[in-house]
């Protein structure tokens, strides 16, 4: 009798299980290839890389500096031609080019919080554009295929296309990457 039973509850179980399955109806897109075709998409990458280019040369170009008042201070100071005054007017020169250091990687760190909030609204509209998407074709789940955490399905619907079209249309109406 509890084999019974316990054929039945798996019986059943299993016919839940494969009625909720069919019921179920799965769609996947590539975000890479949505986002790679988008103005502001590419605008942000574009002035991300500008912004990490224009940091990292101007902070080798102050670097140099510093580094060449130190070897000027050290030559004078083998010279003994270096006097008090001098060397604490290059030590102030010294900590003065230290602060642009760091006014310098402030500023570059504002620009990128910018760049993110901007990227931030766009995924929003990715997200929305998705949603579109998936309920123009009924579907109950969309899986983005360049995740690493979710993977879509054997044949599940791509509507990649269709998400960079939405978003296109969204974009073009009104652009994350112009300024206010």
């Amino acid at each position: 009798m509890k084999k019974l039973t316990l054929v039945i509850v798996a019986l059943f179980t299993l016919g839940a299980f494969t009625s909720n399955a069919q019921a179920l109806k799965l769609g996947h897109v590539s975000s890479a290839v949505v986002l790679d075709s988008v103005a502001s998409y590419k605008a942000i990458v574009a002035e991300e890389q500008q912004i990490y280019k224009d940091g990292q040369d101007q902070s080798q170009a102050i670097q140099l500096q510093i580094q060449e008042m130190q070897i000027k201070a050290q030559r004078m100071a083998e010279q003994d031609s270096l006097s008090d005054f001098e060397a604490y007017m290059i030590q102030g020169d010294m900590e003065k080019k230290q602060q642009d250091l760091y006014q310098l990687e402030q500023f570059s760190q504002q620009k990128l919080q910018v760049l993110n909030e901007r990227l931030m609204k766009l995924m929003e509209m990715y997200k929305e554009a998705v949603g579109v998407v998936g309920k123009k074709y009924e579907l109950t789940y969309v899986l983005d295929k360049d995740s690493q955490v979710l993977y879509a399905a054997e044949g599940a619907k791509d509507i990649t296309e269709e998400v960079r079209a939405e978003l296109l249309k969204m974009d073009n109406a009104k652009r994350v990457h112009t300024y206010p």
